[in-house]
């Protein structure tokens, strides 16, 4: 597994600067935030990826956020995917939306059978997340939409945060959804709550999600792609102090995947 890292944590400064940080602050890839790749200026977006990848960043993923029970939203999310093919990113990952409910989980399925035939019409994977308080919100949830759609270009997009913050073992969660995960969110949280916390919070290490156990399932369960880092809530903070934040996380994630290798 490598390590990339969500311009999200970069919230409010220009993509090149996102870019360089994350480069300085010493990952292997990017995965770009919404707020910093748009299908409505792909010349833009053809520069900011092909800056990513001068200064050795590999192009991991698009996040495209959004409700996919809006038509509008899917139709956004579309451009996204063909935005991702044509400057060779490989995945795009998006949450559901939608009420945590049985019939909102089966709405879903009827939608994620379009969104997964729209991504591999554009060559690229659709990594779906369990997501707190929506439809899709669980191990089971995945589960059942992955096997209702059966098409290799919707996989699973795996953030222990949102699956441990609804009482799921997160370690359980990966060994269970073995050679369906591919893509990774990766990040802590210090909340009490099902609320995510302060950006600080979120730095893997500072808080409640026993990571080592995390990256252990996942090795185990055949993930060898990247662990990428998803801090939010950081726009307006000082971009030094964002840059720690981003630093940090790198520096123990690293820690971690060097004491797997050793066991091994």
């Amino acid at each position: 597994m490598r390590l990339g890292c969500n311009t999200v944590a970069c919230a409010g400064q220009p993509v090149a600067a996102a870019l360089q940080a994350i480069a300085w602050a010493g990952y292997d890839g990017v995965e770009f935030s919404p707020m910093h790749l748009s299908p409505d200026d792909p010349g833009s977006a053809r520069a900011a990826v092909e800056r990513a990848r001068e200064l050795g960043l590999q192009t991991v993923a698009i996040e495209a956020a959004g409700n996919l029970f809006d038509e509008k939203v899917r139709a956004r999310l579309f451009h996204f995917f063909n935005l991702a093919g044509n400057v060779g990113i490989p995945v795009v990952s998006t949450g559901s939306a939608g009420p945590p409910t049985t019939d909102g989980l089966k709405g879903f399925v009827a939608v994620a059978r379009d969104v997964a035939a729209a991504a591999e019409s554009a060559g690229v994977r659709w990594a779906l997340k369990a997501h707190v308080g929506a439809a899709v919100h669980g191990t089971d949830d995945l589960l059942q939409v992955l096997e209702a759609v059966g098409r290799p270009s919707l996989v699973v997009n795996f953030d222990p945060t949102h699956l441990q913050r609804q009482g799921e073992d997160p370690a359980a969660s990966a060994r269970r959804l073995a050679g369906r995960i591919g893509h990774v969110h990766i990040r802590d949280y210090d909340s009490p709550d099902q609320k995510i916390g302060s950006p600080d919070g979120q730095i893997p290490g500072r808080g409640r999600v026993d990571l080592a156990a995390v990256l252990g399932a996942l090795g185990a369960a055949g993930y060898d792609g990247f662990l990428d880092l998803e801090i939010i809530g950081a726009q307006g903070w000082d971009p030094v102090r964002q840059m720690g934040i981003i630093a940090e996380g790198r520096g123990y994630l690293h820690r971690l995947l060097c004491a797997a290798a050793a066991a091994r």
